[in-house]
């Protein structure tokens, strides 16, 4: 069954042994979300990742890319060798999400940043009347950032009822738990 999470991990967990990389646990805490959003919600007209119509995922939370590499897998847009030879010299697959593979929409690690482009992207939609939905998974750590805080403004202003937000609540960002980092109660 394509997107099985134990797959997909076992997939992540390659990557890690290929590229003596860390982020595990950044990769593992949204595989479940990608796996029901690429099964699922995302709409690639003929499985295109390129397709003009297409539904735009951001992942914001850059460092979790590899659980994003393993569901392009699952969707055929990467290869067995490409999971195989990554975050290795010369490689396509980089420790962030970049824009120049494809299925990624967006360079991301900076925190808020794929939020902030979501916001566009959906407005963009918005404005041109296509049925075009923009997906953003954000961690909770990343969710201090000011870029978030105004990005969220402007699409509710906006009614930007296209644009669809998902935190990744596992309780921890780089310094500490988020609860002690900044409480988000």
């Amino acid at each position: 069954m394509k997107f099985d999470p134990k797959r997909l991990r076992k997939t992540v967990l390659d990557m890690v042994y290929s590229g003596s990389t860390v982020h595990i646990g950044c990769a593992f805490s949204i595989i479940e979300i990608l796996s029901v959003l690429y099964k699922n919600h995302l709409c690639y007209p003929n499985n295109d990742p390129n397709n003009l119509y297409r539904d735009y995922f951001l992942l914001s939370k850059g460092h979790g890319v590899m659980a994003q590499y393993a569901c392009m897998r699952e969707k055929g847009w990467i290869s067995n060798a490409d999971i195989l030879n990554y975050f290795k010299n010369g490689t396509n697959l980089k420790g962030l999400a970049d824009s120049h593979i494809p299925g990624i929409e967006v360079i991301t690690g900076s925190l808020g940043h794929g939020f902030s482009v979501g916001v566009g992207l959906a407005l963009s939609s918005k404005l041109n009347s296509t049925a075009q939905k923009t997906f953003v998974l954000v961690g909770d750590g990343e969710i201090n950032e000011e870029p978030i805080c105004e990005g969220a403004l402007f699409a509710s202003h906006h009614n930007l009822d296209n644009f669809i937000v998902i935190i990744d609540e596992n309780g921890y960002q780089a310094m500490g738990s988020t609860n002690k980092i900044l409480d988000l109660d």
